[in-house]
């Protein structure tokens, strides 16, 4: 089974880094006062793009074309990405600015503030039960498929009906929302209809 790696790690400088066993606690009632994280923070690193996306306590991580759902922690001003595998990666947070830290190097991301939320119609975290999940984050979606794999894009959104065409996989997407699910259409090499529900 291929090692799952930090994108960043393994594109920018192949570093390996002693991961810390922090689990984020969970509480059973939060606000949005409670993930001050979340957003798209942007970048650019050797004329790549890099991003960071924070939902709740989802989060993804884009260099370029690669894109990977990780866990993380989080706690006044400071976190650290999770990966599967055990390793870690650190970064800070100060007012609309989020900073990495990859060996001695230093990622500047800045908070994206110009884009309007996701509609409430069709923001927040939605999943099925075969292990799909949609995140609408601003104008992107973040997805993970039934096998565990990470992609993004760009969708569009009216009177609740909704699609998009995936980055990586090139997926085509028509959904349509009602109340607290997501009924899509998935269009490949397949066809897949899927339902996914609002947690």
């Amino acid at each position: 089974m291929k090692k799952k790696i930090f994108i960043i790690i393994c594109l920018l400088f192949i570093v390996f880094l002693s991961g810390c066993n922090k689990t984020e606690e969970k509480s059973q009632e939060k606000t949005d006062s409670d993930y001050p994280l979340n957003g798209i923070w942007e970048g650019i690193v050797n004329y790549n793009d890099c991003v960071t996306a924070f939902y709740g306590e989802i989060c993804f991580l884009r260099f370029g074309e690669h894109i990977d759902k990780l866990d993380f922690f989080y706690e006044n001003g400071t976190g650290e990405f999770l990966s599967a595998d055990g390793e870690g990666l650190d970064f800070i947070v100060k007012g609309n600015e989020l900073t990495i830290l990859v060996d001695k190097n230093r990622i500047e991301l800045k908070k994206e503030t110009k884009l309007k939320p996701a509609s409430s119609a069709v923001s927040g975290i939605w999943k099925s039960t075969n292990g799909w999940l949609f995140t609408f984050i601003n104008d992107k979606v973040f997805l993970v498929n039934d096998k565990g794999s990470a992609d993004y894009a760009y969708y569009l959104f009216e009177n609740n009906k909704g699609s998009f065409k995936s980055t990586i996989w090139h997926h085509d997407v028509n959904f349509t929302v009602d109340d607290n699910k997501l009924h899509a259409k998935i269009v490949s090499w397949y066809e897949e209809d899927i339902i996914l529900v609002r947690e």
